[in-house]
């Protein structure tokens, strides 16, 4: 299976276990991926994502000329 990067991580939220993402790839839960940091390097399956508090299937990078 090939790589390709989906997005850094900007926030990580420790106790909640929850990651904030700016993507620059496609996302879609049940996905796989590959977190690789400094001190971490570890692959996981996307259970859930949220965008505003609101359960989603997927997320794409915003379109920088439509979202405010």
């Amino acid at each position: 299976m090939t790589e390709h990067l989906v997005g850094t991580v900007s926030h990580y939220y420790g106790k909640l276990k929850v990651a904030g993402i700016d993507l620059s790839g496609r996302l879609n839960v049940g996905d796989t991926v590959r977190i690789l940091g400094h001190t971490s390097d570890f692959t996981q399956i996307v259970d859930s994502i949220q965008v505003e508090h609101e359960a989603v299937a997927s997320v794409q990078p915003a379109n920088p000329s439509v979202s405010r």
